[in-house]
C-alpha cells in the first residue's frame, strides 16, 4: 500500500480531478493507518466527488476502520450513516454492498431491528443473483449471518469460494 500511495499521488499530480485516483489514494491511506489523511483528501474533493457512488462507501469504510481501531461509538454511528446514504444513492440489487454493511454494523452496534431490516433487503436482492458473482454470494452469506441463519450462511460462503477460489483472505466478510 505504501508504494500504491506514491503511485496514486504521482498520478494526481498530473490528473488532479481524476475520481478513481482520489479514491484509490484515499483507500491506500486508510489501509496504511492514515484515516485522517484519507478524510482530508476526500473532503478536499467532496464537491466533485459527490456524485461518485464509491466515494460514499469509501467514507463509510474509513469510519468503520476508525471504529475498529478506537471503539468510538461516534465512528460507528458515522459509518452507519454514510453506508445508509450510499444505499440510498444505489437502488435495488446495486445497493447490496452498503446495505450489508449497514446490517452488520447495526447488529454490532446493538440495533437489532435495523440489522434485520437491511439484512432482509440484501437477501431479497441477492438470493436470485448469488450464483453468478463472488462478491454477491459473499454479501448474501454475511446477510444470512446477521439473520442468524448460520448453516445457510456457511453454504453461501462455500458457494462464494467456488465462484472465485482465491485464498480465504479474499473474503472480506471473514471478520
Amino acid at each position: 500500500n505504501f508504494a500504491a500511495i506514491e503511485i496514486w499521488a504521482e498520478g494526481l499530480s498530473f490528473f488532479p480531478r481524476h475520481g478513481d485516483l482520489v479514491l484509490y489514494l484515499a483507500l491506500s491511506l486508510a489501509r496504511t493507518g492514515s484515516p485522517n489523511r484519507a478524510f482530508e483528501l476526500l473532503n478536499s474533493a467532496s464537491g466533485w466527488l459527490a456524485n461518485i457512488q464509491d466515494a460514499w462507501t469509501l467514507r463509510a469504510r474509513i469510519y468503520k476502520d476508525l471504529w475498529k481501531l478506537t471503539g468510538s461509538s461516534r465512528a460507528l454511528e458515522q459509518s452507519l450513516h454514510e453506508y445508509e446514504r450510499a444505499a440510498e444513492k444505489r437502488k435495488g440489487a446495486d445497493a447490496y454492498y452498503p446495505e450489508v454493511n449497514v446490517a452488520t454494523l447495526a447488529l454490532l452496534g446493538g440495533d437489532e431491528a435495523k440489522a434485520t431490516e437491511y439484512a432482509k433487503k440484501v437477501t431479497s436482492h441477492l438470493t436470485p443473483l448469488a450464483d453468478r458473482d463472488y462478491w454477491e454470494a459473499g454479501s448474501l452469506a454475511e446477510a444470512l449471518l446477521v439473520l442468524r441463519r448460520v448453516e445457510d450462511a456457511r453454504r453461501q460462503y462455500a458457494r462464494a469460494m467456488e465462484l472465485d477460489p482465491l485464498p480465504p483472505r479474499r473474503l472480506t466478510m471473514r471478520q
